[in-house]
């Protein structure tokens, strides 16, 4: 596994070849310590698997950065290691194109349990986070244009598309809803095209990121809508 890690800080670039080696032994972790040379080193390594990404580094522009490094590696997923924990900060990484953001005060193995499921082909973003100022059972559901409640979210999907939209709020890849639902991946796939065509969004990402800002309403609710 080869991975792009940029960031001003040494220490933490230091500590994060432990933990990348704790997914994968022998891989190959680059490093950046500025947001130039985090592009020249992406530029030339079209084959990375991984690129995290502190946006408060010299030279990154913040999102306009995350959206330059997203346009050069459309491919590599990337994720975003920040000191800001804050709602709407992870809101815009996400229209910027994150597929994960992880507060650097996150303990080892919740951070490792998000790259592992970012690796997997899923989104991992903070759910406390995503749920500040925000009810649990109110949410931002993108394509909507205004907050929906469960209520709304009920009334556009299936009991079927239900179960998958929380199993996507959680940060399982397709292969893992398969599994959890006894269902065919590509039967899972044609859940989710439904979804993000029911609920207007643009791509799966958002679904998922909608459903993690309400996978905990979801959960309370199960017994009545499954």
């Amino acid at each position: 596994m080869k991975v792009l890690y940029a960031d001003d800080h040494w220490i933490t670039r230091s500590a994060a070849k432990h933990l990348i080696d704790r997914l994968e032994a022998g891989s190959d972790l680059l490093e950046a310590a500025d947001f130039r040379q985090a592009l020249e080193i992406a530029s030339s390594n079209p084959d990375l698997d991984l690129i995290l990404l502190d946006l408060l580094m010299p030279g990154m522009k913040r999102f306009e950065g995350l959206r330059a490094m997203r346009e050069c590696l459309p491919q590599v997923p990337v994720v975003v290691m920040s000191a800001i924990e804050d709602r709407d900060e992870i809101l815009r990484c996400i229209e910027a194109g994150a597929m994960g953001y992880i507060p650097k005060s996150a303990q080892s193995d919740e951070i490792e349990s998000a790259l592992q499921t970012v690796l997997s082909g899923g989104v991992a973003f903070p759910r406390r986070l995503l749920e500040q100022h925000n009810p649990a059972k109110k949410a931002p559901v993108y394509g909507f244009g205004s907050e929906k409640s469960l209520e709304d979210v009920a009334n556009a999907l299936t009991k079927r598309q239900l179960q998958v939209y929380k199993y996507l709020g959680q940060g399982m890849s397709n292969a893992q809803v398969a599994v959890s639902l006894g269902l065919s991946e590509h039967t899972v796939r044609v859940h989710v095209s439904a979804i993000v065509k029911r609920l207007n969004l643009d791509s799966r990402t958002q679904a998922a990121i909608s459903a993690a800002a309400q996978v905990r309403a979801l959960e309370e609710a199960e017994a009545a809508i499954f």
